[in-house]
């Protein structure tokens, strides 16, 4: 019977070896890769850590399994790596309140998007007063203008000024609450583990 991990640290440990390996090419930029660690690297899938490897070394680019990225291992590579995001297969997939968030940071992607009418005139009143050039997409315009904080629900946060990791909402559908990795995302995967375990059991 194949042994299916339930454990989160024995997950963490499994995955340890090849993030030591994208950290010391990180560190070491110079470094030649052989083809075995590249074969190494190309097995994983987590989007930060291949972000970080390409702005280390733009050649990895080249390497990325772009394709194997889900939508939440696609967020920091639209965030920080924003000149890559036509390789993306499933940016479709990325919600509507997400776009909003993404470009309050990334204005330049406004041509990939074309969801403008699926925004809320709250989403489009944060939008606009971080990146006011964004108006022209605005079909809600003047409603948006007229929005201030005080009118925001408690489960919508605006922009703090001039920061740069921004919340923009807090509710559970949000995209980068499944991509936040805390302790709630690693309590739902541990039960997911658990039942795969069961029913590879029940299976045998």
């Amino acid at each position: 019977m194949k042994k299916v991990p339930t454990d989160l640290n024995e997950i963490l440990q499994n995955d340890e070896p090849v993030r030591q390996l994208f950290a010391r090419l990180v560190a070491n930029p110079h470094e030649e890769i052989t083809p075995d660690e590249w074969n190494q690297l190309v097995e994983c899938t987590d989007g930060d850590e291949w972000r970080k490897l390409i702005v280390a070394r733009p050649e990895a680019a080249d390497h990325c399994p772009w394709h194997d990225f889900d939508v939440c291992e696609w967020w920091p590579i639209f965030k920080y790596l924003p000149q890559y995001f036509e390789k993306c297969p499933c940016a479709s997939e990325v919600p509507a309140r997400a776009w909003a968030y993404l470009l309050c940071q990334r204005p330049e992607l406004a041509q990939q998007f074309n969801g403008w009418n699926e925004l809320t005139v709250k989403e489009w009143s944060s939008l606009i007063r971080h990146q006011p050039a964004l108006a022209e997409y605005c079909p809600c315009l003047p409603q948006a203008k007229e929005l201030t904080p005080q009118d925001f629900d408690d489960d919508f946060l605006t922009f703090p000024t001039g920061d740069d990791t921004i919340d923009f909402l807090a509710d559970t559908d949000y995209l980068s609450y499944y991509c936040s990795y805390g302790d709630v995302l690693m309590e739902q995967l541990q039960k997911e583990l658990e039942k795969e375990a069961l029913d590879t059991d029940n299976a045998e």
